[in-house]
C-alpha cells in the first residue's frame, strides 16, 4: 500500500493529487513507516519535479516533506544536495527557510 503513494509521486494528474499523495507519504515519513531506501526514492522523485511550476501550498508541502524525511531518517549522504540547493536558489524567499534546514 505505501508503494502505491511512491508510485503515484511519478504520475500525479494535477496538482490536488499531488498535495494529497505527499501529505499521505510526509504523514508516513512522520511516524517512520519506510524504509530508508524508500524515503531516498521519495526524495529523489520529489527534487525531479519542476516545483516552479506549482502553487505555493504545493511548493511548501514538497519541502516540508523533504525537511522532515531528512530529519527522520538517515539518508543526507546518499541524496544529491546539490538538486536541493538548486531548488533553493529559485524559490521564495519564506520558503528558502526549509532548505537552509536540510544544509
Amino acid at each position: 500500500m505505501k508503494t502505491k503513494y511512491i508510485v503515484k509521486l511519478k504520475e500525479w494528474s494535477d496538482e490536488k493529487d499531488l498535495i494529497s499523495t505527499v501529505e499521505f507519504i510526509n504523514d508516513i515519513i512522520d511516524f517512520k513507516g519506510y524504509s530508508d531506501e524508500e524515503v531516498i526514492l521519495i526524495v529523489n522523485q520529489l527534487i525531479k519535479i519542476d516545483i516552479l511550476s506549482l502553487q505555493y501550498t504545493a511548493r511548501e508541502q514538497i519541502l516540508n516533506t523533504l525537511c522532515n524525511s531528512y530529519a527522520n531518517y538517515n539518508i543526507k549522504e546518499k541524496i544529491d544536495i546539490k538538486k536541493i540547493i538548486d531548488i533553493k536558489n529559485v524559490i521564495e524567499d519564506d520558503l528558502k527557510g526549509y532548505i537552509e534546514e536540510l544544509l
